[in-house]
């Protein structure tokens, strides 16, 4: 899919678009969205578009997030692109995996291996040759940080890391514990270090969430409605068949003259 869209902070300076068909392993947030330079001319690309940078990321979200409300097929494709985030099981199976080797005399016995895609904890030794599995190491203390590295693959997007590190923030806060803190998304990401920015990503990510996610109820509400209409539709009642009509009695055949003898 190929959609471009107006700018809502710099309309006349550049354009927006989102490429379904764009890869760029440097992109810093996400290869599909992208920026190009119009020079006042609305749609019209002057330049070759590029991947779209930190510093635009707020204001593409947002101009994102209005398109969506006036495509639906645009606000199909992203349904799952901004719902991609670990679930509540996996975040807390990262929280649990800490290092305790300094608390063992013994280092070799001490020694565990975690895999964050089974969400176990081994201390087999033949776990360290398995590459499902990791070792716990002392970087590894239940911390946000601790459970971001733990989660995030190694070749995941800026996107996919922001939506990650939000999910693990939502779940710190829920959390009824001392001890614990997570800075705002974007500054833990160290995208920016100025909070303001760093709530204008924030708010950016939540508008592009909320247009998709009622995108997806709005089409669940019309698929129970379409559901209960037909149940509840009157049933035709099936035209009786024709009676089979009967058959014509023969007409007898005239008798043959006979010959006087």
């Amino acid at each position: 899919m190929f959609r471009k869209f107006k700018s809502l902070g710099k309309s006349n300076e550049i354009g927006y678009s989102y490429d379904s068909q764009q890869w760029d392993s440097h992109a810093p947030i996400e290869s599909n969205f992208r920026v190009f330079k119009n020079y006042g001319d609305e749609l019209c690309a002057h330049s070759p578009d590029l991947s779209v940078t930190v510093d635009l990321l707020a204001d593409f979200l947002m101009s994102l997030a209005e398109a969506m409300r006036t495509d639906d097929e645009l606000a199909q494709v992203l349904v799952y692109t901004f719902a991609r985030r670990p679930s509540l099981k996996e975040i807390e199976f990262a929280a649990s995996v800490i290092y305790k080797g300094h608390e063992e005399k013994d280092w070799l016995k001490s020694r565990r291996w975690f895999s964050a895609k089974e969400l176990k904890v081994s201390k087999a030794p033949s776990k360290e040759h398995d590459k499902r599995y990791e070792e716990v190491r002392e970087i590894h203390d239940g911390s946000p940080n601790s459970i971001f590295r733990i989660l995030i693959g190694e070749y995941s997007s800026g996107l996919q890391k922001y939506l990650y590190a939000d999910a693990i923030r939502e779940w710190v806060f829920a959390q009824d514990r001392d001890g614990i803190y997570m800075p705002m998304t974007a500054e833990f990401l160290k995208w920016t270090d100025d909070r303001e920015k760093a709530r204008a990503l924030r708010d950016g990510f939540e508008v592009c969430k909320n247009v998709t996610e009622a995108y997806r109820l709005r089409c669940a509400v019309e698929s129970s409605l379409e559901s209960y209409r037909r149940r509840v539709a009157p049933k035709e009642t099936p035209a009786p068949e024709p009676e089979a009509a009967e058959p014509e009695a023969a007409e007898p055949e005239p008798a043959a003259d006979t010959e006087a003898a």
